[in-house]
């Protein structure tokens, strides 16, 4: 009816569908907040904005205003104002002096990275500070924070991934699969962690106000914030996990969201939107029938905590989650305000030095600048099988610009001349550099991150973990390309790095993505900041959370609706079906009757 009126009465004859236009919104602001309302999941593209009118300057009460009303209304507004100030200092006063602990498991230490601006922010002012984790604090030290770094963690995580091969997981097609061993490894490290007397020690003597959990199976540390009565808080190094979003009550995206397990496309077909939807059910059920069951064991049976509750239970009871996600980029997913995008804290981390050569190498370089290659801790170049090796050495030496590679052990006599190696690199403040062209990487999504904020082109290949799906996302719009390393050749990757030299379309993605991601009301830091001291001034704010998270799986598919929508429609089909049969047996006899007298006769 209204595009009606502008085509024919208003002669507007280009006027797309209204439907489509639906779709090119630029942004939609809501009148509503959680705390009056409901905790909505919106995505990126909605923002609450509710009670703007609650700020407008009063206006002067009219004179032929009762004087009764006007004395009454002095105090009252007098009140008001008093709560009005109260309540914004305190919106502007820290917390201090509270006991947190960060709880990182069984996690690499680039989970460590992440969200470190956010421990050495909080014991700056004033938070007493605990770190447990199974990595010694390396070059990320701070005296304010208290390291814990048990030795049964430690030695597990080394002979667990340390000393894995992860290369040959790759090369082997066994990637996928490992995420369904990382619950069994974990399960086996806390039951070696609990009889740990360093961690006992810690277990027995140190009470929390507020426990930050790592996302990736740390969920040991629930026991933990029970035994303090202490809220819990998760930290996602990544975008929230498929089975966050069943624990705690979130609509479900499974069929535009690709996993990040299995990395589907983004055009998902049937099929692929089906196995989608199925993983984060068996997710849900293989977590709750079997992963925390055997954590909660060894905290009831081993540690004597016998009145914990389900870890189901728990689960509901987060007050917080910090994700390290942000949608320029990634995706615009639609989170409740439990769920607030950090992404990128680390990108704000004060630059270290940069050696002296690796100065001079970065300043002198040319016209055709440097390419910068790392795998990260993960993998190292020098592992590669020798054939992947040698592609990478002629395609680097047969190209115009120089390499920065990081490279671990004696550098073999094969390598190219034009490439630099360094055993550590101050990867911020090379990205930064002004003659960087390119980064070769297996896909992290730090670095990716890091890259995005200085708006250096990638060409990425994945190794492990989520690093398939950050490639895809990387390849898709068109900010570098993806590779896979297990099938590389020489003449793939001069290709590939030739596109990236001379392709300016890369390098105006990554500005355009660059811009979106820092261009933020808020840095991610201070916003994680004011979230956290928020829940340490108000508790587990029940508001802030879906109310899906009280239904079961099925119904917030709405698995119960589709059946009884289901079994409505068959009512006429079944009573067509009654009818038929009932007509069928009445005429019956008669045909029966006629078949005899045909016999007599």
């Amino acid at each position: 009816m209204v595009e009606k009126i502008f085509r024919e009465t208003l002669g507007l004859s280009d006027l797309p569908d209204f439907v489509d236009m639906d779709r090119n919104v630029s942004l939609v602001l809501s009148n509503t907040h959680f705390g009056e309302e409901y905790a909505r999941a919106l995505p990126p593209l909605v923002v609450p904005v509710g009670g703007m009118h609650c700020y407008l300057k009063k206006t002067d009460t009219p004179k032929s205003a009762s004087a009764l009303i006007i004395n009454s209304l002095i105090l009252l507004s007098g009140a008001a104002c008093g709560l009005r100030q109260t309540a914004l200092l305190i919106q502007h006063q820290h917390v201090k002096g509270e006991n947190i602990l960060f709880f990182w498991g069984i996690t690499t230490y680039s989970h460590r990275i992440s969200v470190w601006p956010l421990v050495e922010k909080l014991a700056d002012l004033g938070h007493n500070v605990t770190f447990l984790s199974a990595h010694p604090p390396k070059a990320l030290a701070n005296p304010k924070v208290r390291e814990v770094v048990p030795k049964s963690l430690k030695d597990f995580y080394k002979a667990t991934f340390t000393d894995s091969d992860l290369l040959s997981l790759r090369y082997a097609g066994e990637v996928e699969n490992l995420w369904y061993g990382i619950p069994h490894m974990a399960a086996g490290a806390y039951e070696l962690l609990a009889k740990d007397q360093e961690f006992l020690d810690f277990y027995n003597n140190s009470k929390f106000d507020l426990v930050f959990v790592d996302s990736l199976y740390s969920e040991f540390a629930y026991g933990i914030a029970h035994k303090s009565k202490a809220q819990f808080a998760i930290f996602c190094t990544t975008a929230p996990y498929v089975w966050q979003y069943e624990a705690l009550g979130m609509p479900l995206e499974s069929s535009w969201l690709p996993d990040m397990q299995w990395h589907y496309p983004e055009d998902m077909n049937l099929l692929q939107r089906f196995l989608n939807t199925y993983r984060t059910i068996w997710w849900h059920l293989f977590r709750t029938g079997t992963y925390y069951p055997m954590v909660e064991k060894i905290f009831r049976e081993t540690l004597g905590l016998s009145d914990l509750p389900d870890f189901v239970d728990m689960d509901r009871n987060v007050s917080l989650i910090l994700s390290n996600t942000h949608f320029g980029e990634e995706y615009g997913r639609a989170l409740p305000p439990l769920v607030v995008p950090v992404g990128g804290m680390h990108c704000y981390l004060e630059k270290v030095d940069t050696p002296k050569d690796l100065e001079i190498f970065m300043n002198n370089t040319g016209p055709n600048g440097f390419i910068y290659v790392s795998f990260g801790s993960a993998a190292e170049l020098s592992k590669l099988p020798a054939q992947t090796r040698n592609a990478f050495f002629n395609a680097m030496e047969s190209s115009k610009t120089k390499f920065l590679l990081k490279w671990s052990g004696e550098v073999p006599k094969e390598m190219p001349k034009n490439v630099f190696t360094v055993s550590w690199v101050p990867q911020q403040n090379v990205l930064s550099h002004p003659n960087i062209k390119g980064f070769i990487t297996h896909g992290g999504l730090l670095g990716i991150q890091e890259a995005v904020c200085s708006a250096v082109p990638l060409i990425v290949m994945p190794i492990f973990a989520e690093q398939d799906f950050n490639a895809n996302r990387v390849h898709n719009r068109r900010r570098g390309i993806k590779m896979e390393m297990t099938t590389l050749t020489q003449a793939e990757l001069e290709q590939a790095i030739s596109s990236l030299l001379t392709d300016p379309s890369y390098k105006k993605n990554m500005l355009r993505a660059s811009k979106l991601f820092l261009d933020r009301p808020q840095k991610p830091l201070d916003l994680a900041v004011w979230w956290t001291e928020y829940v340490l001034r108000h508790g587990s704010v029940e508001e802030m959370k879906p109310l899906g998270i009280r239904q079961t799986w099925y119904q917030r598919r709405l698995i119960d609706v589709y059946i009884t929508i289901f079994l409505l429609a068959l009512l006429p089909l079944l009573g067509l079906t009654l009818l038929y049969r009932r007509f069928r047996n009445t005429s019956s006899p008669s045909k029966n009757n006629t078949n005899q007298e045909k016999k007599k006769n």
